[in-house]
């Protein structure tokens, strides 16, 4: 059996929100063409995981929303859980928010949020 399985819970975490505002699908498209967008998100994106993995969050999810690129990550989800882990949170944002300036990323933003969440595992793995 895997180590996959945690009990369900109410955790205190940091929810990160980054938005890279006007880069979205339609611009990149238009500067960059279809295969420079993709390679391009892909750099951006795999900076911005490169930053969470190092204050020890958890990327939830990318997506895109109205052609606007988006990830969520989130702090204190075992097993990487610190009573830290508001400032982890903020510490990240500040640093994606820096390396998003420096790549020439105009219009992003950022939202942080700390408090108690539902968490536990989604489904069955039983018929």
């Amino acid at each position: 059996r895997r180590n996959e399985f945690w009990l369900p819970e109410f955790r205190r975490v940091t929810t990160l929100f980054v938005n890279l505002g006007s880069y979205g699908i339609k611009h990149i498209e238009i500067v960059d063409g279809v295969k420079g967008a993709i390679e391009k998100l892909q750099d951006i994106f795999l900076m911005i995981q490169e930053t969470v993995f190092r204050y020890e969050g958890v990327i939830n999810k990318l997506f895109f929303d109205k052609g606007k690129a988006n990830l969520l990550a989130v702090f204190g989800l075992p097993p990487f859980a610190h009573d830290d882990d508001a400032k982890r949170g903020v510490l990240c944002g500040l640093s994606i928010m820096g390396l998003l300036s420096k790549s020439g990323i105009e219009g992003a933003s950022l939202g942080i949020t700390t408090g108690l969440a539902f968490c536990g595992v989604l489904g069955s793995t039983s018929s």
